[in-house]
């Protein structure tokens, strides 16, 4: 016996096809507590898939399919600004607005100071596959700047593509941030 992989738009009932059509599959979840959705579904309906002709046809579908993909992921907007600004005699406001207020603001490695020696800084917490990636590459630099012989050189790069690879696997900068803690 061989499985039935079929999928319908559940408002035009127009066949879809995985591979070549574009639809968005839903599910309703506590439809009792929720307003009206903003397509005709019979109450047992709860759970379809939806062409996209169907959602350009429909502004109040589209609306909120446009709030549903936005909802799990806001832009990062930071803004650093200096607390001092107002009484500090050294203050000087960025040619170009980026979210910083003082171009005086510098940082390095994890610090965050005023490049005009006054007193203070703050640590901002790096992320340690981030942080091991940059130190092999500084690392890496570095020998190749000093190291002359072209043999040596291969065997490095052989030596630091197999360390990389074999010990420290790829691991996405969002799963772990260094702790102050492990970081000594």
């Amino acid at each position: 016996m061989g499985t039935l992989d079929e999928h319908w738009c559940s408002v035009c009932r127009k066949k879809l096809d995985k591979q070549e059509d574009v639809y968005l599959e839903f599910e309703v979840v506590a439809a009792k507590k929720k307003k009206k959705f903003p397509i005709s579904l019979k109450k047992k309906k709860l759970k379809g898939n939806i062409c996209s002709e169907c959602v350009e046809k429909n502004p109040e579908l589209k609306k909120s399919v446009e709030i549903m993909i936005k909802a799990g992921n806001p832009n990062f907007t930071p803004a650093i600004i200096c607390m001092n600004r107002d009484t500090c005699a050294d203050f000087k406001s960025p040619e170009k607005k980026q979210g910083i207020d003082c171009s005086h603001i510098c940082v390095i490695g994890d610090n965050l100071y005023c490049n005009r020696s006054h007193v203070g800084s703050l640590k901002i917490p790096r992320e340690k596959a981030e942080v091991q990636r940059e130190e092999a590459r500084v690392m890496k630099s570095m020998l190749e700047k000093y190291i002359k012989d072209p043999k040596i050189k291969e065997l490095l790069n052989t030596v630091l593509l197999e360390k990389e690879t074999l010990q420290t696997i790829y691991v996405p900068p969002s799963v772990v941030v260094e702790d102050e803690k492990t970081s000594t």
